[in-house]
């Protein structure tokens, strides 16, 4: 069962050695900036099973009532798909309504299908937006 506390820029580096993406994170010094930024703009959560970092999450928010999803996730977390997305599905739905966003994007490097996939089953669309290395996800309250 996934156990779900505030997220803490220094867990990111307990998540570094082990992250399914391993384009996302590729230095510890850039994951430290982008654990704070991350922080600095919206609620964030970290993810453990049995007292170690699985995971972390978080929605940046912007003007006009919407967010950006963003998500990262070690090895082990794919031995615990199911809770997951249980606990996923529940923290969005508890956020959007805690900070009125109406819509959510998400964004999905090219290559990696397990994002994609997951995206999808949390309800987000592809939009028609992407560039050369993202595509772009929409969800709509």
């Amino acid at each position: 069962m996934l156990r779900l506390r505030k997220f803490e820029p220094s867990d990111i580096e307990k998540l570094h050695p082990d992250v399914i993406d391993t384009e996302l994170l590729t230095s510890v010094e850039y994951c430290r900036e982008w654990a704070e930024y991350n922080v600095l703009h919206g609620p964030a959560y970290t993810a453990l099973i049995r007292d170690r970092i699985v995971g972390a999450a978080g929605i940046r928010l912007h003007e006009q009532n919407t967010g950006i999803l963003w998500a990262v996730f070690t090895t082990a977390m794919r031995q615990h798909v199911k809770s997951m997305l249980r606990s996923s599905r529940a923290l969005i739905a508890i956020l959007l309504e805690e900070f009125e966003i109406t819509t959510l994007y998400a964004e999905s490097r090219k290559g990696f299908a397990a994002s994609q996939r997951l995206l999808e089953h949390l309800g987000f669309k592809r939009t028609t937006d992407e560039t050369s290395t993202h595509y772009f996800y929409k969800l709509e309250v």
